[in-house]
């Protein structure tokens, strides 16, 4: 929502222990959540796609179409 620290925010991202992270606050100040898809094989591609007011990440070993996995929507 804006640079601020504790803006509404959403990310997804690789940890190295190779599980998946997407993590969400969904208003100014408000703790965010976490949800942790594990057992994932690097290097892979991340994206964040916006439907409306909804945000989801998403994690895929190629990027090609058909072969995104859903790790968490807010």
């Amino acid at each position: 929502a804006s640079a601020d620290p504790a803006a509404a925010s959403a990310t997804v991202g690789v940890s190295p222990d190779g599980s998946v992270r997407f993590v969400a606050r969904t208003a100014h100040g408000a703790a965010a959540t976490e949800v942790v898809t594990a057992g994932v094989a690097g290097p892979v591609w991340l994206k964040l796609v916006r439907n409306g007011p909804l945000v989801s990440g998403y994690v895929s070993a190629t990027g090609a179409d058909g072969t995104w996995r859903l790790a968490g929507t807010t």
